[in-house]
């Protein structure tokens, strides 16, 4: 069996019959000042990416290990439908669509010793209800030493909408930005993620840190979003649009 670079590993997991009924997506977001996303059927996907080289490979922290791809196929593609049923149970917008990508620092024990995300979805009870799925899981021993590997699982609108670069909405941010000061524990670098609607008025919000997540993160980004849901920015006239802001 092949094996996969865990530092930077990406899997395609295999349709199954059981997730056709789930409201989830299978495409990553459309490009900054790209066009809008047609509309689809929601479906839960994994995404590819090259294969890496077989191997240890040098991290931050020293040598890593690796992990075999079936057997991270085997532990991960069950969680598929719980986080389908995630986008199912809170999504209220027919909008909201994005990527949530976990990031894992996997013990030598097969245990997750971290577990940091990076997301665009927009909607934070979605991206929390996935991360307390995705934290509880145990994969094999990894070979070599403690290994790293990322998971993107996308999920797509249903309807459309437009997408601003974070430039465009950075002079609003920085008219709320004071008001997140009240909000404890903020980690050194987060991404809010915004829908906005008529009149400038936010519809949705969501909250990523690569940062590992914790009962901390998670207090820090409900009060952050909690603020920023009641935000306004620059009206964009009618049609439904994703803007993404990265705090550091």
């Amino acid at each position: 069996m092949t094996m996969m670079n865990a530092r930077r590993f990406t899997i395609l997991l295999s349709t199954v019959a059981s997730l056709a009924l789930l409201a989830c997506g299978s495409s990553p977001p459309p490009p900054a000042r790209g066009p809008a996303e047609p509309p689809a059927p929601d479906r839960p996907s994994q995404e590819a990416a090259p294969a890496a080289d077989d191997g240890m490979r040098l991290g931050g922290d020293g040598l890593l290990g690796t992990l075999d791809e079936t057997d991270i196929n085997r532990v991960m593609q069950p969680k598929l439908e719980a986080f389908g049923e995630c986008f199912s149970k809170h999504k209220r917008l027919g909008y909201v669509g994005g990527t949530v990508t976990l990031k894992y620092r996997v013990a030598r024990d097969g245990g997750v010793k971290k577990l940091g995300y990076v997301s665009d979805l927009g909607a934070f009870a979605v991206e929390r209800c996935v991360l307390a799925i995705a934290k509880d899981v145990r994969f094999p021993r990894p070979k070599g030493g403690e290994a790293e590997l990322e998971f993107p699982a996308s999920f797509r609108p249903k309807q459309r909408h437009r997408v601003w670069d974070g430039d465009k909405i950075s002079a609003d941010v920085h008219r709320h930005e004071r008001e997140l000061k009240t909000c404890a524990g903020a980690p050194a670098s987060y991404q809010l993620t915004f829908y906005i609607g008529a009149g400038g008025k936010t519809s949705s919000v969501g909250f990523s840190s690569p940062e590992p997540w914790g009962a901390g993160m998670e207090a820090y980004a409900e009060c952050v979003t909690a603020k920023a849901g009641g935000w306004r920015f620059t009206d964009p006239l009618g049609e439904i649009t994703k803007a993404s802001y990265l705090f550091e």
